[in-house]
């Protein structure tokens, strides 16, 4: 999280994180028409977009923002958030973390605890481990 003063005077919260969790905090959604109510639709979609960009090996993250009331404290920031959307990026293997490692089910080496993402990250460390050293 990051709490910016704007020029204006107005404080800003920008949050990111994993995607049920800001989305837990979320009431509202940015769109090309402005500040929308997040329906249970709107979050039923974004988690299948999140699933579906896990299940492919990104490491998903929400972004989300809120305008901060003055003398806000730390409650503000996790409640009534605006949610901005998902990103999905390529987080490849360190070297020291491609040797053969036991995790637990469902956990990917990053801390992510998304399924879809420790399935493929099991395949991604067997596939570094078949690639030759430099």
């Amino acid at each position: 999280m990051t709490i910016h003063r704007i020029p204006e005077g107005k404080t800003i919260a920008y949050v990111k994180g994993a995607p049920n969790v800001v989305l837990e905090g979320s009431s509202s959604r940015f769109t090309v028409e402005g500040k929308r109510p997040l329906t249970s639709g709107d979050r039923s979609r974004f988690q299948a977009v999140n699933e579906k960009l896990a299940s492919g090996s990104l490491r998903v993250l929400a972004l989300a923002y809120r305008d901060l009331p003055d003398g806000y404290d730390e409650s503000h920031i996790v409640r009534d958030l605006i949610f901005g959307g998902l990103i999905g990026m390529i987080d490849p293997l360190r070297d020291e973390a491609t040797g053969d490692r036991d995790l637990p089910a469902g956990r990917h080496p990053d801390g992510n605890d998304h399924g879809g993402s420790a399935r493929h990250g099991r395949r991604d460390r067997a596939a570094a481990r078949a690639r030759p050293r430099r």
